[in-house]
């Protein structure tokens, strides 16, 4: 299904993509525990593109891998922040939307370089020419990176697979640590299904790190989600659970919003530490 709330860039991607190749930018980090300490970063969304426009110039095989499976959520990251931390509504939906379909673009082997450019051209004509100089940062955090294995995304997506029976997603992952994993759960989602309108939408919800108290989602961001659910089978993502408070928190926050009758509202996570604790 493909409906008004997918748009031309994201249904072209939909139909283009050949679902039997999609392979996880984490997995061609050939020696993924030593990079774990890459996982840090200090910059601006400036310097986010740039780095990552220089990646793109380059041979597949030449190319940093980690900057390649990092960056794109870093983008989406910044983009968050910003908005909530300058206060400001208008354009967020807009310019996330942006930053989705660029790391989606970037997934799938698609001319990543193109997206880059109207990513950065949206960024200046939405009026948020600032947003280039906010910084970007991520604190190195380990549950997080071992989560964000692809083969637990992989499993995250064969099990939804069974939850959602196949049907078209609108794939909340939590922001910051869920964003990652998140993209490569809904990569082989899709993989599996060859569902075509399906719709990837990160909200932030970092209690730890944040202190955000529930989902920073803005009135127009729960506007967009209520359309979006529409047809869809709405799913809340963590990448991982250690006490289960984010994620539950975020679970009856998404509920209240989206679930109608005849709808319900999922939850997922790659790696439940809480079962694994009480399970020893």
């Amino acid at each position: 299904m493909i409906d008004r709330l997918t748009s031309k860039v994201e249904a072209d991607i939909a139909q283009r993509v050949d679902r039997s190749s999609y392979y996880s930018p984490f997995g061609k980090i050939l020696d993924y525990e030593l990079a774990f300490e890459k996982q840090g970063y200090d910059g601006t969304m400036m310097q986010v593109l740039d780095e990552l426009q220089a990646q793109l110039v380059l041979r597949r095989r030449e190319a940093n891998p980690v900057i390649l499976a990092l960056h794109p959520p870093r983008i989406m990251r910044g983009v968050m922040d910003y908005f909530i931390q300058t206060q400001r509504e208008n354009g967020k939906v807009y310019l996330l939307r942006k930053a989705v379909r660029l790391a989606l673009a970037l997934s799938n082997n698609l001319e990543t370089s193109r997206y880059l450019r109207k990513f950065g051209r949206a960024v200046v004509n939405s009026g948020h020419g600032d947003l280039l100089k906010f910084p970007v940062s991520q604190i190195p955090d380990r549950p997080a990176w071992d989560s964000t294995r692809p083969d637990r995304s992989r499993r995250s997506a064969e099990a939804l697979l069974g939850q959602a029976r196949g049907r078209d997603l609108l794939f909340i992952p939590l922001g910051h640590g869920g964003v990652a994993a998140g993209l490569d759960v809904f990569e082989y989602y899709r993989k599996l299904t060859r569902t075509k309108g399906s719709l990837f939408y990160p909200v932030r919800c970092s209690m730890k790190k944040k202190h955000d108290r529930q989902p920073r989602a803005s009135q127009e961001e729960v506007k967009f989600l209520r359309q979006a659910a529409v047809g869809r089978v709405p799913v809340v993502f963590d990448e991982d659970v250690i006490t289960g408070e984010t994620i539950m928190n975020a679970y009856e926050f998404f509920r209240g919003i989206l679930e109608v009758e005849g709808r319900t509202l999922l939850q997922l996570t790659n790696l439940n530490m809480k079962v694994q604790v009480s399970e020893n």
